[in-house]
């Protein structure tokens, strides 16, 4: 008994770092995103940006047997400071490799499209588990919200993703449907960049 309560505080302590580290990540974003008007445009190229995402999620992608699609449609250089794009993108291909259906092979779809000189379209769709829409979308961005409870998390990354959307002025739309996938459309618009 004595084992397996210590155990539980291990477990309960461990999630808690996470927490905290979770709430500390998003307290520096909104920092930095707050001051987004006077930032420097870092410019990185799309496809570099995706190669540190896919770099960093390798092993879950191999151990998983996940297939990335890409279609960048000649998006080279995006006018954003690539650290809140990386995160935006980083989560949600993340998420979509953890709420993946275990009864068939995960395939993220990554789309990229150049709207005019300041808007940039994204679209991130998967095959995975999805949600219920008109159960969860009221509740979709909401900091610690969570739709599986089964699948650890900490509830952050789709509230970081929204957060970063809004900061540049931009639009997410989301489609899901249990056991067919969910689809991220987003829209960004850069506002130091004159139309």
């Amino acid at each position: 008994e004595e084992i397996e309560i210590l155990r539980m505080q291990k477990d309960t302590i461990q999630q808690m770092q996470r927490t905290n580290k979770g709430i500390n990540d998003m307290l520096k974003l909104r920092q930095g995103l707050r001051s987004i008007e006077t930032a420097d445009l870092e410019s990185m190229t799309l496809a570099a940006i995706l190669d540190n995402i896919t770099d960093t999620l390798r092993s879950d992608i191999e151990s998983t047997g996940s297939t990335l699609l890409l279609n960048l449609n000649d998006v080279s250089e995006i006018p954003f400071p690539f650290f809140y794009l990386q995160s935006a993108f980083y989560n949600l291909i993340a998420n979509a490799i953890k709420y993946r259906d275990q009864s068939r092979s995960l395939v993220i779809r990554f789309e990229a499209e150049r709207i005019d000189k300041r808007t940039f379209r994204f679209i991130i769709a998967d095959n995975g588990l999805g949600f219920d829409m008109p159960e969860v979308k009221d509740k979709l961005f909401g900091i610690f919200k969570r739709f599986h409870a089964k699948i650890e998390g900490t509830g952050l990354g789709l509230h970081i993703v929204k957060s970063i959307v809004d900061a540049y002025d931009g639009e997410i739309v989301v489609s899901s449907e249990v056991g067919n996938g969910t689809t991220f459309d987003i829209t960004l618009k850069n506002p130091i960049i004159a139309s």
